[in-house]
């Protein structure tokens, strides 16, 4: 063989090698990349009815007493059941019974016990009650703080120094029921006293519930409770007191020590009021001091859930505080699902309550000429057993392009509006002249959009116990109407909001009694009406500049220090925060002020709302119930977060207001009351405690596969209404997320000779 021949066939051979080392190869590579999956969730959880969410903040507390922020509700209305409920499907909005077998009355009383007529004067009316009978075999989910023996003693109510592993007991997992031979049972019935119960722990100082000085106000006797509460904390820090149970009824130290817990038995007789009666079982009373219509709406607030005792005992027994455990982590409840992980910090489970009973979907909805439920198919599972899903598993998501990449993919089910950042808005939404559709991305990924307005505000609230930016002085009130008229607001929506929003002259939304559009609504320190244009025009920066001299600080200059003005204002460590942060420094630097940025974790900036540790933050607020008293009380003084821990952030006290809010708190809708609605929101108008933001236009995206879905503006809990289709899941997310192979394929079409 000569040389050129050998040549060849040594080449020949090299070629064969690389080729069948590469045809290995490739096999490989496409073994990996048919095999890999970026699918975040096990099989199983996407085979089955799972609803895939997420949670932008780690949650402080899951106790009905204290939560009030739709963040806290997402999970706690699961859970929890008051006794009633906002229709799921009508609007406007409609109480319905839950727990409760009616939708109770008010029934007036004069002072000798006789009935009353619903128009008798508010002067004649002694007391006003509402009787509130239960569905009897109502279930607690099962948990080891009811797990009894034979004796019907709690088997894991420990004493003070015993803890979880001690005489061979232990609990697997909180989750998991305890596997004692003892345990005869690990539920109950829900009875009446349990949401007496709830009651009273909304008194105790210790629970700081947002709505005490609303309870204190109106129901009778709250007042003396919380005040017989706070004087028996004071007693047991230095020893026990007779008739309250420290850890363990058998416990015999003589004092607390730092470490030791103790629990206040509210169903104890001492803390009886005349406005919480238990009547039987399944009845109870809550008497008021004065006609409130409101308090029905109250009632299907989660601040109502009921609380066991047994739940309270075992929470604030060592045992579990030593584990961590504790109603703010691990609530306990009626509803249709349980809490059975909670990593706050990454993820939270709930997986469906066996214990749950039978509930049905409804049977009619909303039929207008706008909107049918029907056609819609949202009553294609009417009359059905509910809940539909099986589990749902919640991750900790903070920023918004992660959160909107995962939702493309398929990997969360929903996308509700604040989620929806303005840089991803023109890629989900088109806007035509019929409204606003899926772009065809999303459509082809068949991912529905739904638009609605919810009554919802969003605004910056000035601190008025501040010396600079509060106060009620003339130059006070000068210096924060100069910096309303500066601010844009409808370059905020532009920019921030994607151009779907509405300008707020006041404190009520649209949508809500008292509200008047055009220019009858119209803020008329800040804006003058266009005829021309039929819309409100702001000030010119002018009138802004000139406010801000008479309010003593020319060109922006405070004559205290000789510097420019600076004001702190206060954000949360949130998605978009930021952004927003950089914006508001704009619009301010228009009057020539500065701004201080302040950025706490999320836990931290509410704590500072109730020191009172700033001078602007921004805020919103979803309406809890249909009535304008849910928006004008964010401005009545004894509401102030600093002074009481209510929802009136901006700490706004002003006697003229205070006294017009106590008149329409409890009348009904008509023109006396729009009359004086009227005169409170000029006031506000004039006082400028708020730059008064916007209602947003709110889009909500969904998957295909998540079925019975309609945006709540109202109420909560209905999740247990929605459902999902697995097998078209799975298909979608096959579709959305097909393997890149294209370097194999590279790899084939080079050159191997």
């Amino acid at each position: 063989m000569n040389y050129r021949n050998k040549q060849k066939l040594s080449h020949c051979k090299r070629s064969a090698t690389f080729l069948r080392s590469s045809a290995v190869f490739v096999l490989l590579m496409l073994c990996v990349v048919g095999c890999f999956d970026n699918n975040p969730y096990p099989s199983e959880d996407i085979e089955q009815k799972t609803f895939f969410y997420n949670f932008t903040q780690e949650p402080d507390t899951l106790d009905p007493a204290k939560a009030y922020s739709s963040d806290l509700l997402l999970f706690i209305e699961q859970i929890y059941e008051p006794t009633l409920q906002f229709h799921y499907l009508k609007r406007p909005s409609e109480l319905e019974a839950l727990t409760a077998e009616t939708v109770p009355e008010a029934i007036r009383y004069d002072k000798d016990g006789n009935k009353l007529d619903l128009d008798a004067p508010h002067e004649n009316i002694d007391k006003v009650v509402y009787r509130i009978k239960l569905k009897k075999g109502i279930l607690y989910q099962d948990h080891p703080a009811f797990s009894v023996d034979k004796q019907g003693k709690h088997i894991w109510h420990l004493g003070s120094h015993e803890s979880f592993a001690i005489n061979g007991k232990h609990p697997d997992e909180l989750f998991s029921l305890p596997r004692s031979k003892d345990a005869v049972k690990h539920t109950r019935e829900l009875n009446a006293a349990d949401y007496i119960y709830q009651f009273k722990r909304m008194a105790d100082p210790k629970n700081e519930c947002p709505i005490v000085d609303l309870l204190s106000t109106h129901v009778k006797g709250f007042k003396d409770l919380a005040k017989k509460i706070e004087s028996d904390h004071d007693k047991l820090k230095l020893s026990k007191a007779n008739k309250i149970l420290i850890s363990n009824e058998q416990d015999d130290s003589p004092t607390l020590t730092k470490k030791e817990t103790y629990f206040i038995d509210y169903s104890d007789n001492a803390y009886d009021i005349p406005g919480l009666k238990l009547i039987d079982d399944y009845t109870f009373e809550v008497v008021l001091n004065k006609p409130y219509p409101q308090f029905r709406y109250w009632m299907a607030m989660a601040f109502f859930s009921p609380v066991p005792w047994e739940v309270d005992r075992f929470y604030l027994q060592n045992a579990s505080q030593e584990k961590n455990l504790s109603i703010k982590r691990f609530p306990v409840g009626t509803g249709p699902y349980k809490i059975v992980e909670n990593t706050g910090n990454f993820r939270i489970v709930l997986e469906r309550n066996k214990n749950f009973r039978k509930a049905y979907y409804p049977t009619v909805g909303e039929e207008s000429a706008k909107a049918s439920d029907k056609k819609k198919g949202l009553l294609d599972a009417a009359g059905k057993q509910v809940p539909f899903i099986d589990r749902a598993v919640f991750t900790l998501e903070k920023e918004n392009m992660p959160r909107w990449n995962k939702f493309r993919q398929g990997y969360y089910d929903l996308l509700e509006p604040h989620q929806l950042g303005s840089d991803q808005f023109d890629s989900a939404v088109n806007i035509t002249a019929d409204g606003a559709e899926a772009s065809p991305d999303m459509a082809a990924r068949d991912i529905r959009l739904l638009q609605g307005k919810r009554p919802y505000v969003r605004y910056f609230a000035f601190n008025m116990k501040d010396k600079v930016v509060g106060g009620y002085t003339e130059q006070q009130i000068k210096l924060r109407q100069a910096i309303s008229i500066a601010f844009n607001v409808q370059d905020q929506i532009d920019i921030h909001a994607s151009g779907n929003g509405v300008v707020q002259h006041g404190p009520l939304p649209e949508g809500i009694f008292g509200y008047r559009p055009d220019e009858a609504g119209m803020n008329k320190v800040l804006n003058k009406w266009d005829p021309k244009k039929r819309q409100a025009v702001k000030l010119e920066i002018a009138k802004a500049k000139k406010l801000m001299v008479e309010a003593g600080y020319a060109n922006g200059i405070d004559p205290k220090t000789g510097k420019r003005l600076e004001i702190k204002y206060n954000i949360p460590d949130t998605a978009g925060s930021k952004t927003l942060a950089n914006f508001v420094k704009k619009q301010f630097s228009l009057i020539d002020i500065g701004i201080e940025i302040i950025q706490y974790t999320q836990n931290k900036w509410k704590e500072e709302l109730k020191t009172g540790n700033y001078q602007l933050i921004w805020y919103g607020w979803f309406a809890d119930y249909p009535d304008p008293e849910n928006f004008l009380f964010l401005l009545y003084g004894p509401n102030s977060s600093i002074d009481n821990g209510g929802a009136n952030y901006a700490n706004y006290n002003s006697p003229e207001y205070n006294k017009m809010f106590k008149q329409i708190e409890t009348m009904p809708n008509s023109p006396k009351r729009l009359e004086i609605i009227d005169k409170m929101q000029a006031l506000v108008q004039k006082d400028c405690p708020w730059i008064f933001g916007y209602n947003p236009i709110t889009f909500t995206m969904h998957q295909g596969w998540l079925k019975n879905y309609k945006p709540k503006f109202i109420g909560g809990g209905y999740m247990k209404y929605w459902d999902i289709d697995p097998k078209m899941r799975k298909i979608h997310l096959k579709k959305n997320n097909k393997p890149v192979t294209w370097p194999v394929w590279i790899t084939l079409g080079s050159p191997c000779i």
